[in-house]
């Protein structure tokens, strides 16, 4: 593609991205479109001075915008398209409970792996497979987390991962939102639940590696799950918070 002056009008040579006269396909087709509307108006604007040369000058600004839209929408839409594989280093799973009423009591789970697949084009197409370790949970009180991790609550030599598998994916509020429904596995106990999950951005990331990420937020109870002990001092809601990072394959 050339670009050069002649009689103060900006013109584009286009001729180079025709495609035998067949029309041009991918994502250079807006591209395309928009190179030959601003051709025709060079030809008509050397035979109608005045009205036709001031249209195709405001014209111009707006084709030129439209097809850099064109061109980089669909390239930021097949960046995001693709399978990802958890970072743990950037992941976070983060939950809160009642501790007698008196205050709350935060909590993680320091190691998360899985993968998920992305098509932002086609939400029913996406899938979330997460494995969390039990035995990571750190309430920053071994003492605690050792207990956390008996028999009276996760129970996690017997128990060692909580999962979570989608089974279907549609599109939520808006267009980063996705309502995501699927299995919860915790504690030998395994419940439907829905997840509401925002995509935070995508990206490169450090090594030129593409990235993209979710956040989410969401209310469970222990005892759906068996885990019952304590609820007079414990609370049973249990409020979690995830924000997961994926390194494209």
């Amino acid at each position: 593609m050339r670009f050069f002056k002649e009689k103060d009008v900006v013109c584009i040579r286009w001729s180079s991205l025709r495609n035998q006269g067949k029309g041009c396909e991918g994502p250079v087709d807006p591209l395309c479109r928009a190179l030959r509307i601003m051709s025709e108006l060079v030809a008509s604007s050397k035979k109608q001075k005045g009205n036709i040369m001031a249209k195709s000058k405001r014209i111009l600004g707006s084709i030129v915008v439209l097809c850099i839209s064109g061109i980089f929408g669909s390239s930021a839409s097949a960046q995001q398209a693709g399978a990802y594989t958890i970072d743990n280093s950037h992941t976070s799973v983060i939950f809160s409970i009642s501790h007698l009423g008196y205050s709350y009591c935060y909590g993680r789970f320091n190691k998360t792996e899985g993968t998920f697949s992305v098509d932002k084009s086609n939400p029913s197409a996406t899938k979330f497979d997460v494995t969390i370790d039990a035995n990571s949970i750190d309430t920053n009180d071994k003492g605690r987390d050792k207990h956390l991790r008996g028999p009276d609550f996760f129970d996690s030599k017997q128990f060692p991962s909580l999962t979570f598998k989608s089974e279907s994916v549609k599109q939520g509020k808006d267009s980063d939102t996705l309502v995501v429904s699927g299995k919860l596995s915790m504690h030998g106990q395994t419940k439907d639940i829905e997840l509401e999950m925002r995509r935070l951005g995508s990206g490169k990331g450090p090594g030129g590696k593409d990235r993209t990420g979710f956040f989410l937020q969401k209310t469970i109870k222990r005892s759906d799950y068996g885990m019952t002990g304590m609820t007079g001092a414990i609370g049973d809601d249990v409020s979690i918070t995830i924000s997961i990072e994926g390194i494209k394959k």
